[in-house]
């Protein structure tokens, strides 16, 4: 990275105090590595849905998952969730994976940003 943008990113991130892991760009957006729901053998769930929807991501960035996926995910990799107004796009901080069943894991996700949906007038 090049000198300049590291010293205006370090600034950036002293003045908001949130750590920033990535820029997202469209290409993230549209090609998340998990989204978040699916099927049987192939799925990521909320581990508490009711906490989920009354959370403050300006308090509490983390989120816990736990699903079943044949390629389990990684520290890093990103989870899109779809709401009725707006996406959030997560990252994978923390993964425990289990034995038994092989494919199965639950995982701590941190927020990387929100996008608002635009409305659709009918």
């Amino acid at each position: 990275m090049i000198p300049k943008m590291q010293k205006l990113l370090s600034k950036v991130r002293k003045l908001i105090g949130k750590e920033m892991t990535r820029i997202l760009d469209d290409k993230a957006w549209a090609n998340p590595d998990y989204t978040l729901g699916g099927f049987w053998g192939n799925m990521v769930n909320l581990s508490n849905p009711d906490e989920f929807r009354n959370i403050d991501f300006n308090k509490k960035q983390i989120v816990k998952v736990h699903g079943w996926q044949p390629e389990r995910p990684q520290r890093g990799d990103t989870l899109l969730i779809e709401g009725k107004l707006s996406n959030m796009m997560f990252e994978f901080v923390d993964i425990e994976y289990c034995n038994n069943p092989p494919d199965m894991f639950f995982a701590d996700i941190k927020i990387l940003g929100q996008r608002m949906k635009e409305k659709t007038h009918d």
